[in-house]
């Protein structure tokens, strides 16, 4: 049986935004008297605020997939998608090469199973072979979940900075 309260383990994705919004989380159920809200802003808008202190230019997409798996929506999607089939279409694997003009449904699908936490294997286009969708969209599922984990700890240090 796991400890609940093991601070030797990291943190989770969502414990740090939920230390950034200035909630506790449940390894430190009270951090301070009265509760550990920083302020009256929404959680919404501080997540918003740390997450654009992330953005390292026009083309990081990674504060946009963070934004959208936490509000459980795809406000970002298309530039997510268009941006990271770009991207992996210009790697030269036997797979890319063979299912390149699929290549924005298969973004989707693993956009979809980040953001939602649903397969969308139903996507699949029929020209595609079971193997490449499933090796291409776990690549796109990590290449998702990387950039994210990437925009919240720079939001981290910006946030934690700049209140210091």
């Amino acid at each position: 049986m796991t400890d609940p309260f093991n601070h030797s383990d990291p943190r989770t994705f969502w414990e740090r935004l939920s230390r950034i919004c200035g909630e506790s989380t449940y390894r430190l159920p009270v951090e301070a008297p009265g509760g550990s809200k920083v302020g009256q802003v929404p959680p919404a808008h501080v997540l918003t605020q740390a997450l654009s202190y992330a953005r390292q230019g026009v083309q990081d997409v990674g504060p946009d997939i963070a934004f959208d798996m936490v509000c459980q929506t795809t406000t970002y999607a298309g530039r997510v998608v268009r941006t990271v089939a770009e991207a992996m279409c210009q790697d030269r694997a036997r797979a890319v090469r063979r299912c390149r003009p699929w290549m924005r449904i298969v973004v989707w699908a693993a956009y979809a199973t980040v953001v939602y936490n649903t397969r969308q294997d139903q996507l699949r286009p029929s020209e595609m072979t079971a193997q490449d969708w499933d090796l291409l969209t776990e690549a796109a599922e990590r290449i998702l979940l990387s950039l994210a984990e990437q925009a919240v700890t720079r939001a981290e240090r910006a946030f934690y900075a700049r209140a210091a």
